[in-house]
């Protein structure tokens, strides 16, 4: 993340939940909480909630849509935001992401 931390995820669900982790502080703070059907008090309503420091964040979602969903968080704090965030390992192809190899 652009202030140094780093955090390791096995999948994209834990690149939503960790980059959600990392953001709701900084969301909180400049008032942009609760967030759609995203991020909310309650989970009752999500499919997959995923509960992050008093707020529940849905897990329910393709590869695709966890990005997205990661990209739309990030934005919610500062527009460019998202070119500052590294997925260290990973490279952009033709059709998505892929692990990079050696």
């Amino acid at each position: 993340f652009p202030d140094g931390t780093t955090k390791e995820v096995k999948n994209w669900k834990d690149l939503l939940v960790e980059v959600a982790r990392w953001a709701l502080p900084k969301l909180e703070q400049q008032g942009k909480l609760p967030f759609g059907k995203l991020i909310a008090r309650n989970g009752d309503k999500m499919t997959k909630p995923k509960k992050l420091d008093g707020w529940f964040v849905e897990t329910n979602f393709s590869a695709k849509n966890c990005i997205h969903n990661a990209v739309r968080i990030l934005e919610k704090l500062e527009e460019n935001l998202p070119s500052s965030v590294l997925i260290e390992g990973w490279q952009p192809s033709g059709q998505g992401w892929k692990q990079k190899r050696g």
